[in-house]
């Protein structure tokens, strides 16, 4: 199993050497020109890409916040390509990213979708690797929402899955779903916060997903829907089987000139004997944004959002959304640990279609966080 990480550790690693190489292939001028007219040339574009290119791909690096993990540097390449340029094939991307802040988190990692030929068949990926000082507040929403018993503890997270997908009907997919997880908890201020739960877990997961995609871009969609159901069961060495389902429904439709609503539901259950490094969390990046990522945890947990995105000028827009959601199983499911959350956005159009992210979120009793990625949060 030690082996497998060391493994994959390396791919991961292979995966951030091999983006330099993609990204001197279109700028290579900045030697020529200069760096501040290269820049300069990227911020007066219209995002626009030469369409005669086999790939497309965009670039950020440099400083960035996050009130979870404070100061840091990162970079994101995302690029477009067609496995088959037929006109019925749609297109493909990728995303390799790298993170490392002052407060000792790392990431890195790749992920994307693979569309082959009119889309028969369709892969979709992600790898990475984590390095986490959390904060802890316990298991189960009682203990999650009480500021008293805030502890730390650091996470080590290496993780991989696939979907592999294949379509009869058009928009409909059908297969199964591979993933292997390594996650080992250590230095705790507050053990007795897990109550002797287990702090390492290799779970290898095995199930199926059927999804339906109608969305005309996969990440910065105008109209269409997405959903997803997947179901998987985990298998440990000498220990018994555990499952889970994950729901994912996404509507987008737009309502006026260059504005767009999207509408974003998630629902998370296990059952069986889940270690709660498995557990269902909310917060973080993408789901209730403005809450401190995995603050809330408990075996089952769902969240709603509805987003309004507005283009105003050239490359530039804004966004605003509203949401809600709750965490429930240690704890019984009770309407009134709804948890309410709202937040505004900037958005730059890095490359046609795809936007840098700057978002401010808020939540319950002042809780509040700054994001910053590319692409959109659904």
């Amino acid at each position: 199993m030690y082996k497998f990480n060391k493994i994959f550790f390396a791919f991961i690693l292979a995966c951030i050497t091999i983006a330099p190489t993609l990204l001197y292939a279109d700028t290579t001028e900045t030697a020529h020109r200069g760096f501040i007219a290269f820049i300069n040339k990227i911020l007066n574009q219209d995002g626009k890409t030469d369409s005669t290119k086999k790939m497309k791909f965009g670039i950020i690096c440099g400083p960035h916040y996050s009130s979870d993990t404070k100061f840091g540097i990162g970079f994101n390449v995302v690029g477009e390509y067609f496995v088959k340029r037929d006109g019925k094939t749609s297109m493909s991307n990728l995303t390799i990213f790298g993170d490392i802040t002052t407060t000792k988190y790392f990431n890195a990692g790749i992920r994307g979708n693979n569309f082959f030929k009119e889309d028969r068949v369709r892969i979709d990926y992600k790898a990475m690797f984590d390095a986490f000082p959390s904060k802890f507040w316990g298991l189960g929403y009682s203990n999650n929402d009480n500021d008293k018993i805030e502890s730390k503890y650091r996470r080590l997270k290496i993780g991989s899955n696939i979907d592999l997908f294949f379509s009869t009907i058009p928009n409909l997919y059908i297969g199964p779903h591979l993933e292997h997880i390594f996650i080992r908890a250590k230095e705790f201020e507050d053990e007795t916060l897990i109550s002797g739960r287990r702090k390492i877990i290799r779970p290898f997961g095995l199930g199926f997903s059927i999804c339906w995609d109608s969305r005309d871009f996969l990440l910065n969609p105008q109209k269409g829907t997405y959903a997803k159901i997947s179901f998987t069961s985990y298998y440990e060495h000498n220990h018994k089987s555990y499952y889970k389902i994950n729901t994912t429904v996404n509507y987008f439709t737009p309502i006026w000139k260059d504005g767009v609503l999207g509408f974003d539901f998630n629902l998370e259950t296990n059952w069986g004997r889940t270690p709660w490094l498995l557990y269902s969390e909310l917060g973080g990046s993408y789901k209730m944004r403005g809450y401190y990522e995995g603050r809330y945890r408990d075996r089952n947990a769902y969240c709603i959002t509805a987003e309004l995105r507005q283009k105003v000028y050239r490359r530039h827009g804004v966004v605003a959304w509203a949401g809600m959601g709750t965490v429930w199983g240690i704890d019984n499911f009770n309407i009134k640990n709804t948890l309410p959350n709202w937040g505004v956005g900037y958005r730059f159009e890095l490359i046609k279609k795809i936007n840098i992210r700057l978002d401010f979120g808020f939540g319950k009793n002042g809780q509040h966080a700054i994001i910053f990625q590319i692409a959109e949060a659904f």
